[in-house]
């Protein structure tokens, strides 16, 4: 029993490491438009559409984190 609940958390890990490079590089892509929308001078409708994209993209994550670790209690 125990180790089966070992291989259920290690997965689980695995895949959170997978998601945290996708985090790490959503929140970059908001700080760089954030950054060119202040030095750069970008218009705020630009910096608008970005930020919904990046708020749409991390949705899209989200709902996948969701169904991967539904998918993985159901297989386990």
């Amino acid at each position: 029993m125990t180790s089966l609940i070992s291989r259920e958390k290690l997965k689980e890990k695995e895949l959170m490491r997978i998601f945290e490079d996708i985090d790490g590089e959503i929140a970059l892509m908001a700080a760089t438009a954030k950054f060119n929308y202040n030095l750069n001078k970008t218009t705020e409708n630009d910096l608008n559409l970005k930020l919904a994209y990046i708020e749409d993209t991390t949705k899209i994550a989200e709902l996948l984190k969701n169904r991967m670790c539904l998918l993985l209690k159901a297989t386990s």
